[in-house]
């Protein structure tokens, strides 16, 4: 069986702990990357003489230092549904998102004062266990040699900033700071039980309206092929986190206009995002300052909980060049 590995802030500092029935027990070991916890962590390093009440802990991302944030895209038929991109389901949509993104699964999320349609995206993360440095061969028996840990996490987007600049500029709509809450559990999975990965339950609620309900048996290109396919382009860091994709269920919802805008005026970027944000009635569906989102992943047995995320959108103070 898997341990819960949680990350909070105590007395000013980060602490790692334990999560067992509710209480969380310390580590005895300081690890100042998620690296160095999946390297270094051992069952033996807990300090159980100084347990915490797990809901009443300020919880904090378990994803801390350089970790890469790699990303599917279009990984459900349900998603690739809504947003009209069904004729594209062979592509294994594969982008990055800043680690800048990174906050605690708690934590506000910042709309950008020149954000109009900002959406959520609700993802489990697989933390990697060790270093890929060329081209490897992964698959269902062996993914627990390379997937360590499994992560909740929303990958926050500014669909306006995605679409509505030159090129379709997808890293930069989603690596705003505060678009990725991540955590608030770290469950590290034993070698022989990363099959679990595929029969975990994904909810997000927005404002307690149920938005998005699937299960990763849906997902389209499974971890192993898509490891097996980074492999041939690009390394990998132990820490470092894949997410795998979001379902159906996201604000933005495509049709046949929104796609002939898109293609008709994609190289008129003024135009271009205008027109969108007409479309979309100004951004009035997406989120909004107030809107709460909660968010949860655990098996249907309830064996594996990786906690829930609470969220609230706030506009930002100032307006950085972005």
């Amino acid at each position: 069986m898997g341990k819960s590995i949680v990350r909070f802030s105590e007395d000013g500092n980060a602490v790692w702990g334990l999560l067992e029935n509710g209480q969380v027990f310390s580590l005895t070991e300081s690890y100042p990357t998620t690296a160095k916890l999946m390297s270094g962590f051992l069952p033996n390093q807990v300090d159980r003489s100084a347990p915490r009440d797990y809901a009443s802990l300020r919880l904090l991302s378990p994803i801390v230092g350089s970790s890469r944030l790699v990303c599917q895209g279009m990984n459900y038929a349900t998603h690739r549904a809504e947003t009209q991109a069904t004729a594209h389901s062979d592509h294994n949509l594969i982008f990055l998102k800043d680690v800048a993104s990174l906050c605690g699964p708690l934590d506000d999320i910042v709309r950008p004062t020149d954000c109009k349609l900002l959406d959520y995206e609700i993802e489990l993360g697989l933390v990697m266990r060790q270093k890929i440095s060329g081209p490897v061969t992964v698959t269902e028996a062996n993914l627990g040699d390379y997937v360590a840990g499994l992560v909740l996490v929303n990958d926050v987007s500014a669909r306006d900033f995605m679409f509505g600049a030159s090129m379709l500029q997808w890293f930069r709509g989603k690596s705003q700071r505060s678009f990725c809450p991540a955590g608030p559990i770290l469950y590290l999975i034993d070698r022989n039980e990363a099959s679990v990965i595929h029969d975990l339950e994904l909810k997000l609620w927005l404002n307690e309206e149920l938005k998005q309900d699937a299960n990763t048996a849906q997902l389209i290109h499974k971890p192993a092929a898509t490891l097996t396919e980074i492999s041939r382009f690009m390394d990998i860091d132990e820490g470092d986190v894949l997410l795998t994709g979001t379902p159906g269920g996201v604000l933005l919802q495509g049709s046949p206009e929104g796609a002939k805008l898109l293609a008709s005026l994609l190289f008129d970027d003024a135009k271009r995002l205008a027109s969108l944000i007409t479309y979309f009635n100004d951004g009035e569906k997406f989120l909004k300052p107030g809107d709460k989102l909660r968010l949860e992943i655990k098996s249907p047995d309830g064996q594996i909980d990786l906690g829930s995320q609470h969220a609230t959108v706030v506009e930002q103070a100032t307006n950085f060049d972005r």
